[in-house]
């Protein structure tokens, strides 16, 4: 179950100590992983746990969740790279998963986690 009291600080803090051996997934306080973020700068991150974690508060106060999984792949294009972000809730009766792609990734992490938040308010009305 989740803190429902999510805070930024936690997520920051919990953050730096808790990625796997094979550095490849980075856990966001308790029951939030990060896949394939590892290849981001600081500055990027930063602004990564910021969007994760408004995104995750509000899934928060729809409903409890046990845990939440966003994978990224970056596929090099010309210049610049596609983001492609895949994303899971798993919850008490339920799983819901989405999918985004853009050349910008805050907005396709955005994107996916909109996404999210519809189809969980969409399970709880039904």
């Amino acid at each position: 179950m989740p803190d429902e009291n999510i805070n930024q600080n936690n997520i920051n803090q919990n953050s730096q100590s808790n990625q796997t051996e094979n550095n490849n997934e980075l856990r966001l306080g308790g029951s939030i992983w990060l896949v394939g973020f590892n290849e981001l700068d600081k500055a990027e991150m930063i602004i990564i746990k910021k969007i994760v974690g408004n995104y995750i508060k509000k899934l928060a106060d729809k409903t409890p969740y046990d845990e939440v999984k966003i994978r990224l792949k970056m596929h090099e294009k010309g210049k610049s790279y596609l983001h492609e972000i895949n994303a899971d809730v798993y919850a008490k009766g339920f799983h819901i998963n989405a999918k985004a792609e853009n050349r910008n990734l805050y907005a396709a992490l955005s994107d996916v986690l909109e996404c999210l938040l519809k189809e969980v308010e969409h399970k709880i009305k039904a």
